[in-house]
Parts: C-alpha cells; sequence; structure tokens
C-alpha cells in the first residue's frame, strides 16, 4: 500500500513540474498586442471563464471538462493548445502561440467588461481622451486641446507649450475601432503639415482586434510598420493599468505657414474653449 501511495505521489509531483504555465511561452517574441503580453496574460490567468472560453475559441475539445479543475491546469491546456494551434499554421511560417491566445481572448464569448479588463481595452473612443490628455500634461508638462481642426481634418487633441525659446506641438489621433483606421493615412498628413509630431494612441484590444481583422497574424509589426511610414508615433495605451508604451516614433515635417497658424489659433484660446 505504502509502494502504491509513493508511486501515485511522485507521478502527481511530476505533473505538477510539466504544467505550463503563461510564463513558459514565447512572449518576447509576440508582437499582436504592441506591448509585451505578460501583463495581459497574467490577468487572463486570474479569469477562469475567460481560459475555458479562450480554450473553446482555440477549439480544445476537452475544455469544459477543466472548468473545475485548477487555474493551473486551465493554463497549461492554453498554453497546448495556443501551441498546436500555432504549429499546425498551413505555411511555412507559423504564428506566435503567445498572439494565437491574445486573438482568441478578443473574439470568445465572454462579457465586454471583462474582455477589457483583460486585454487593457476601453467601450469607446471617448473614454481614451482624458487618458492621454493627463498623460500629455503631466509626463510632457504640455497643455492640451480637445477637437482641433487642422487642415480639413479635426485632431482628437492637439498637445502645445512654448519651452523656454522653442515651441512645441503634437497631434493625438484615437482610435478603439478597426473601421476607423482608414482615414489614418488623410488624418496623419495633415497633422504633420502642422505639428511638431503626430501620435495615433490605441489600447492593445484595438491593436489585437487590427492584427485580426487585416490577417496580419504571421506579422503583426506590420501595422507599426505602416504608421511609421506614415511618420506616425504608435503609442499604446493599456487602460487597465494605466500605462503608456511608445512603439515606434513618428517624423517631424511640418509647414512653417501652417504650423504659425496653428500655433497662433491655440496660443489665443482660452482655457476650457474649443479651438
Amino acid at each position: 500500500m505504502r509502494a502504491i501511495l509513493t508511486i501515485r505521489r511522485r507521478f502527481v509531483q511530476r505533473r505538477r513540474m510539466t504544467l505550463r504555465t503563461f510564463a513558459s511561452m514565447p512572449i518576447s517574441r509576440s508582437r499582436a498586442a504592441g506591448v509585451p503580453p505578460g501583463r495581459i496574460l497574467e490577468r487572463l490567468a486570474k479569469r477562469r471563464d475567460a481560459m475555458v472560453a479562450t480554450g473553446r475559441e482555440l477549439g480544445h475539445p476537452h475544455i469544459r471538462q477543466y472548468a473545475d479543475r485548477s487555474l493551473a491546469d486551465l493554463q497549461h491546456q492554453l498554453v497546448v493548445t495556443a501551441k498546436h494551434w500555432s504549429e499546425t499554421w498551413p505555411g511555412d511560417w507559423m504564428p506566435n502561440a503567445a498572439d494565437a491566445l491574445l486573438l482568441a481572448v478578443s473574439r470568445c464569448e465572454i462579457p465586454d467588461d471583462v474582455r477589457h479588463w483583460i486585454l487593457g481595452g476601453v467601450p469607446s473612443e471617448a473614454d481614451l481622451a482624458d487618458p492621454v490628455a493627463r498623460h500629455l500634461e503631466s509626463e510632457h508638462n504640455l497643455r492640451v486641446k480637445y477637437e482641433v481642426n487642422i487642415g480639413s481634418r479635426r485632431a482628437d487633441l492637439v498637445a502645445f507649450e512654448r519651452p523656454f525659446i522653442s515651441r512645441k506641438m503634437i497631434a493625438v489621433e484615437l482610435k478603439n475601432r478597426h473601421e476607423s483606421c482608414e482615414w489614418l493615412p488623410g488624418q496623419v498628413k495633415a497633422y504633420r503639415l502642422a505639428t511638431d509630431e503626430t501620435w495615433v494612441v490605441m489600447t492593445p484590444q484595438c491593436k489585437i482586434e487590427i492584427v485580426a481583422a487585416e490577417d496580419a497574424m504571421l506579422d503583426p509589426s506590420v501595422i507599426p510598420a505602416r504608421l511609421q511610414r506614415l511618420g506616425a508615433a504608435l503609442v499604446i495605451y493599456d487602460a487597465t493599468d494605466k500605462s503608456f508604451h511608445r512603439v515606434v516614433e513618428g517624423q517631424g515635417s511640418y509647414d512653417p505657414n501652417q504650423y504659425d497658424e496653428l500655433w497662433t489659433r491655440l496660443s489665443n484660446v482660452p482655457e476650457g474653449a474649443v479651438a
């Protein structure tokens, strides 16, 4: 009897040692969220319901039977399934397994507020404006105006200030849906002609959904590269932990006349008024 218990104990210990958690995944090569996905996967690991739903989205045939198992067991099942999903991709290149997990979370059947919490998303574009404005004011020491007309376009925010003898203006375009990104080339072109920098700000959830919509799983970095070619900086705002991550830098190329006109207009607008 003692020998049987010893064998069973060793079997359980060996099984525990081989459980693979999200930390074992190749997250350093993950690009779908625009930021390292470690924090996102940590949040997923705390939600049993979300892990079960993610397993179903990935095609795990028995994930419901693991619903009452430990969270570590669920993580192991998701890691195995995501790696299988990646390794059986039809082609010479395989998508990253961690990116496959993030994509499944963005599509699985869970409440929107849970999805937003896990993926650092927000319900609407308007929910980005105030956090981004506070970041520009506190971290960059800039004044911020909302809804500023620039040429034929309207920037969601423009931050500006005169530090010592120079001037600085940053136009900000907020994105929370893939559909609205089709206007980015024209928006960035207009903003660059009148400001020092153009930022495109989105959440990790929005970035993941853009990758999915554009079928860019094999190379999620094409999205930041496209913005960089336009001359815009890509900034990811994780709404859950309130953190900002600059993914690519923008390039300034303004027209002096348009720059001066916008600066004069912003400088003469009273606090709280729309430019």
